[in-house]
């Protein structure tokens, strides 16, 4: 997937996001993100092939950072209904 009108702008503002990104999509997902941050939205099993592809894109681009695997929460619960 790729977003042809605000990609431009976030390439603009993230150091080594077309790497990134790129990376990503090889590792067979898609990013989100403006920065400071950005996410890929994969199944468990590609979740350090992932994480490895984008982390390695951006140490080329000289670009430090954190990473965070996660996983998607329960969702929301009603505690009370008036």
């Amino acid at each position: 997937m790729q977003n042809h009108v605000i990609e431009p702008a976030h390439a603009g503002l993230i150091p080594g996001y077309l790497d990134v990104r790129d990376s990503a999509l090889q590792a067979g997902v898609t990013v989100s993100g403006s920065g400071p941050a950005m996410i890929a939205v994969c199944t468990l099993d590609k979740r350090e092939e992932v994480a490895s592809a984008m982390v390695d894109a951006f140490i080329k681009n000289g670009i430090d950072g954190e990473l965070f695997i996660t996983t998607v929460g329960r969702g929301v619960e009603v505690l009370k209904w008036n």
